[in-house]
């Protein structure tokens, strides 16, 4: 499964993800949290959405390049 936050600067997007992944592990789900920081290339958000296929997998991203343009 994969879990985009979106959101303006400042608004616990990272604080929200770092839960979940908290939460996660606890209920025993690999949990990946990923960021935009330095992250422009289409082909990393790909491999995220490829990893978040997997059933037992969970990856929360903090925000995606595409939304960048916008804020």
């Amino acid at each position: 499964m994969v879990v985009l936050l979106e959101g303006p600067e400042k608004s616990d997007k990272t604080t929200l993800a770092r839960e979940i992944i908290k939460q996660s592990r606890e209920l025993k789900v690999d949990a990946v949290h990923a960021s935009n920081r330095g992250h422009t290339h289409p082909q990393y958000y790909s491999d995220l959405m490829a990893l978040g296929d997997a059933p037992d997998v969970l990856v929360v991203i903090d925000r995606a390049w595409p939304s960048e343009c916008v804020y």
